[in-house]
C-alpha cells in the first residue's frame, strides 16, 4: 500500500514544467523561458510579432501590461492586438494580384466604379459580412445525394 501512494502522486517536478515559463503561439509552438521576465522583454525578442500582446487566457483578447512579470510555472498565450484581428483597416503598404474580368476593367478605367467596391464585391463583402459568406462552417451543407437502399 505504501506505493501506491508515489505511483498515485502527479510527476509535474519531475517534467520541469514547473520551472519554466510557456508562452504559447499561434502556430501552436511553444516558446519557454527559465526565469521570470517582463512582458515588454518578450516582445522585444518577437520582431515578426509587431502586433500581437500577451494574455494569460487563450479566450480572452485583453493583453496584459508591458510591465507585467510573467511568473514562473505559468502558460500565457500570444494574441493579436486590435489592429491585427482587422486586416482590412492597414496602415502599411500591401501588394496584392486581383485577377478581374474584362468588364470590370472597363468599369475601373471609365471611373464608374472604385477600386474599393470592386473589391468589396470580389470578396463577398458587399452585402454579407467578411464571416457570413457562403463558404463559412455555420452555412455549409453537404452534397449528397441520398442513397437508396435495396432490398435483400
Amino acid at each position: 500500500m505504501g506505493n501506491c501512494y508515489t505511483l498515485c502522486r502527479p510527476l509535474r517536478s519531475s517534467t520541469g514544467l514547473d520551472k519554466v515559463i510557456r508562452i504559447a503561439k499561434s502556430d501552436g509552438k511553444m516558446l519557454e523561458y527559465r526565469a521570470p521576465i517582463l512582458v515588454r522583454d518578450v516582445l522585444a525578442t518577437l520582431g515578426d510579432y509587431s502586433d500581437v500582446g500577451i494574455s494569460k487566457e487563450a479566450s480572452k483578447h485583453e493583453s496584459l501590461p508591458s510591465d507585467y512579470e510573467l511568473k514562473i510555472g505559468n502558460v500565457y498565450y500570444l494574441i493579436p492586438s486590435s489592429a491585427a484581428t482587422f486586416p482590412l483597416i492597414c496602415h502599411k503598404k500591401k501588394q496584392i494580384k486581383v485577377s478581374i474580368t474584362k468588364q470590370q476593367l472597363q468599369e475601373l478605367l471609365s471611373k464608374t466604379v472604385t477600386v474599393e467596391e470592386l473589391l468589396s464585391v470580389c470578396t463577398g463583402l458587399d452585402k454579407k459580412g467578411a464571416w457570413e459568406s457562403v463558404d463559412s462552417p455555420t452555412s455549409w451543407r453537404p452534397k449528397l445525394e441520398t442513397i437508396l437502399e435495396g432490398c435483400e
